[in-house]
């Protein structure tokens, strides 16, 4: 997820102020970058499930096979998705329409920096 357009990642916010931009920045480069995190991620553990089950480890005592794990109880693809999908959204919402519809006009006095709400809003 942190890679992703939108996602309040402290490694998007940092870079914010120096290039004015917001956490939408590079739609295109983020969902890229997001794929490959998902797929190198999903193919690393695949790769380590196997083979701890090939050297006959398990979890703590239990030496189950994988075949025996009961998988009917798994959330569907669109829960699992879900908290990922608010997230985006409720930073959407808020940095695009709820914080600039506020009165933020506090922030240009000295006692707050005298900082325009532009320089802040991403973070």
């Amino acid at each position: 997820m942190t890679a992703l357009p939108g996602t309040p990642a402290i490694q998007n916010a940092i870079p914010m102020p120096f290039f004015k931009t917001d956490s939408f920045a590079a739609p295109g480069l983020g969902v890229i970058a997001g794929l490959i995190m998902l797929i190198g991620g999903m193919v690393w553990l695949n790769y380590r499930t196997r083979s701890a089950f090939n050297a006959g480890e398990g979890y703590g005592h239990h030496n189950d096979k994988l075949a025996d794990v009961e998988h009917s109880a798994k959330p569907s693809l669109m829960v699992a998705l879900l908290p990922i999908i608010l997230v985006i959204l409720i930073n959407f919402i808020c940095t695009k329409w709820l914080l600039p519809s506020m009165d933020n006009s506090y922030l240009a006095t000295e006692e707050f920096g005298a900082v325009p709400l532009t320089k802040v809003l991403g973070i």
